[in-house]
């Protein structure tokens, strides 16, 4: 296989290991609430679509979910 192909491999198994616990992320990324509904009201997202758009398992894992979900609004825009 390519070298590319080799290194693309190395990534995906080490996201498994880091999706699955056995390792830790190289670096996390922090938001805020507010920068949370700043970017769903820029994407013109209900609350249930930006969190299905973000993946609910990397929202659940970074704590997005939670941030997201501070103030309900009925699912509005």
């Amino acid at each position: 296989m390519s070298m590319f192909f080799d290194e693309l491999m190395e990534s995906v198994q080490q996201m498994n290991e880091i999706i699955r616990g056995g390792r830790e992320p190289p670096r996390e990324l922090h938001v805020d609430a507010l920068q949370v509904q700043e970017i769903r009201m820029a994407t013109d997202l209900t609350q249930t679509k930006f969190a299905a758009f973000i993946d609910d398992r990397l929202a659940a894992k970074s704590g997005l979910i939670s941030l997201i979900d501070i103030h309900p609004t009925d699912d509005a825009p």
